[in-house]
């Protein structure tokens, strides 16, 4: 009896964490998907723990077969589903949902041969298959229940197995576009270092994968569990679905470390609005904080992004564009988020001077992929990427041309990444209002006033 109890310790885990996602993870993007995991999951765990009692109740087999039909193919595809968002950063479409035919297929057509058959004689059938094996099969050939045992058992399993190698090939795939390795891991976890939480979920769902499909057979196939495997199978599924839980929380972010885990609360938002949502969680901590952590902040955020500097600057020059895009977006406090490493691109390593830059490109340098750099540029810049990218230009342009005054139209064209001198001017004058030798005049013009 304790046996089995403890054996609804990770269903009840379920339950916990759907409650937990629904006030800390609400407004995450992957919210809808992963609670719908952790219900379909918490109801396979059901299933599985109560095949242990051997005093079952009467029926009960027939309707745990219809209910593990309809949740046990739901569980691989939501689970896919759940990382492709964690990696996109936006809702599934809805041909994602096309896999839900097979279980619906599967628990419909046993629900029709049960009804056919009898409940009664379809109990029969599943607590000798349960109690004697796959061998009884053949005693029932050429009658309704062999039809059922067919549906219910080779079709079922032949399902679980096609979506069992198509998520292990996902898993591998996604791990090598994401560049994982063990390393990686072993930072986040005693070092003290940053990593993807793609990379994370993607390295707990393969865990997953090698782990629970072992629980439920052993928990199926063993009528008198000891002591010792149910504590084992407990903890082994909890633990699991603890961690997975967990970690799901964090879906706004790019990447996370074991400090940042420590404030889930923080995350609760959609990666587009996270502008918004941190905006006011700071007003909230200043309206609460104290005078002097008030000015502690200040000075911190003074030292990041570096204000004093721009008090210093002459009011009557024009800052450069860059710096007013970069400005207004500083992401100093995060080094390794996506945002942080797509500026150190373009401020440092000026990648925008690169001839017939793609977005593809970018994205390959971010380790990302162009659906969610495109994104970011959008909601982060109000700005689409060509347009940023022909900002960049011009104002590298605009500085490269006060430094070189002899230079012809072609040289600065192509020393600013554009593939020739009338693309150049077009962009100029679209970008300032001016031709790049209006321009040039006006600056000369300046210049001169202020000496």
């Amino acid at each position: 009896m304790i046996e089995t109890l403890l054996l609804f310790i990770p269903v009840v885990t379920c339950i916990i964490w759907i409650a937990i996602h629904s006030v800390l993870a609400s407004r995450t993007d992957t919210f809808g998907v992963f609670v719908s995991l952790l219900a379909f999951s918490g109801l396979l765990l059901l299933t599985t723990v109560l095949y242990g009692p051997t005093d079952k109740p009467q029926n009960i087999l027939t309707w745990l077969n219809l209910l593990t039909q309809l949740t046990a193919p739901c569980i691989i595809p939501l689970g896919m589903m759940y990382l492709r968002q964690l990696r996109l950063g936006s809702k599934a479409p809805y041909t994602n949902f096309v896999w839900i035919v097979f279980p619906v297929v599967l628990m419909t057509a046993s629900l029709i041969i049960t009804s056919m058959t009898g409940s009664e004689m379809v109990e029969g059938f599943l607590r000798q298959l349960y109690e004697e094996g796959d061998s009884i099969a053949s005693q029932y050939r050429g009658t309704p229940l062999y039809l059922f045992y067919i549906w219910s058992v080779i079709i079922f399993r032949s399902i679980l197995a096609v979506e069992f190698l198509i998520l292990l090939i996902y898993l591998v795939i996604a791990a090598r576009k994401d560049h994982f390795s063990f390393r990686k891991l072993w930072r986040f976890i005693f070092k003290k270092g940053r990593i993807r939480v793609t990379e994370l979920q993607t390295a707990h769902c393969f865990l997953c994968l090698l782990v629970f499909p072992q629980i439920f057979f052993l928990v199926r196939n063993n009528h008198d569990l000891t002591g010792t495997q149910t504590v084992i199978i407990t903890l082994t599924a909890t633990i699991m679905v603890f961690i997975l839980s967990y970690n799901a929380l964090f879906g706004a972010k790019e990447t996370i470390s074991i400090k940042e885990m420590k404030g889930a609360l923080r995350y609760n938002y959609r990666r587009g609005e996270e502008g918004r949502v941190l905006e006011e969680l700071v007003d909230e901590l200043v309206d609460e904080a104290e005078t002097q952590a008030l000015m502690r902040l200040k000075d911190k955020i003074g030292r990041n992004l570096n204000i004093e500097a721009w008090k210093e600057t002459d009011a009557a020059d024009d800052p450069p564009l860059a710096a007013n895009i970069f400005s207004a977006v500083a992401d100093s406090w995060d080094e390794n988020s996506l945002t942080s490493r797509f500026q150190h691109l373009m401020t440092e390593e000026q990648l925008f001077l690169q001839t017939n830059l793609s977005l593809g490109d970018v994205a390959e340098k971010l380790h990302s992929n162009k659906t969610y750099v495109s994104k970011l540029v959008n909601n982060t810049y109000n700005l689409g990427f060509p347009e940023l990218i022909n900002t960049l230009r011009i104002d590298y342009a605009e500085q490269y041309i006060l430094s070189h005054r002899d230079a012809k139209q072609d040289e600065i064209a192509r020393a600013c990444g554009f593939t020739s001198a009338s693309t150049f001017n077009n962009t100029f004058k679209k970008v300032t209002g001016m031709t790049p030798k209006e321009w040039e005049r006006h600056a000369t013009i300046r210049g001169d006033k202020k000496r």
